[in-house]
């Protein structure tokens, strides 16, 4: 078959045809995720939830060729605010480092904004008593361009500039109800 340019037309549908086959490798998990639901460990701590507010493990692989370093979220869509809920930023973790482990601590150099629950670093779900949300983990592969991401900068600040910053991104749904 002959393939003909129609001013590049056909590069940018080899570009996009690339980047879908290496959205498909890039991947995240949790072993503290079963069967698509947290644990009690990951809740939040404080009002009527109970739980012990300890991040989940994350682990990660097949980022994209290009990759200076990853930024993590977790972002409740589901939150009553009408603009979600930010539950967890890490930034300026090396991209050599594939895993976030809460018992090791952060990777030199990584850094926890604020959540929206005004507290630095890690905030669990607690959605509502009966009700459900989805919770999504996101990690960000950040290309030569850093997202400059602080501790004081706000989450969904954070958030956008992780996309903006963002050659790749690797995403896990996590659900979670009382």
């Amino acid at each position: 078959m002959r393939c003909k340019n129609l001013g590049g037309v056909m590069a940018s549908v080899l570009l996009a045809a690339g980047s879908l086959a290496q959205a498909d490798t890039f991947k995240v998990w949790s072993p503290d995720v079963i069967a698509g639901h947290f644990a009690l460990a990951q809740v939040f701590n404080r009002s009527d939830c109970r739980g012990a507010n300890v991040p989940p493990r994350l682990e990660w692989s097949g980022e994209p060729v290009g990759t200076q370093g990853f930024v993590v979220t977790l972002f409740d869509p589901d939150a009553r605010s009408g603009q979600g809920w930010w539950h967890w930023v890490v930034s300026g973790i090396p991209a050599t480092v594939h895993s976030l482990q809460a018992a090791t601590g952060l990777p030199p150099g990584a850094v926890e904004t604020r959540n929206d629950f005004g507290l630095p670093g890690y905030g669990g779900p607690c959605p509502p008593q009966g009700s459900a949300h989805h919770y999504r983990i996101e990690v960000f592969a950040i290309g030569a361009d850093s997202p400059g991401i602080k501790p004081d900068t706000p989450p969904a600040r954070a958030g956008a500039l992780a996309r903006a910053a963002s050659i790749g991104k690797a995403s896990l749904v996590v659900l979670y109800a009382r």
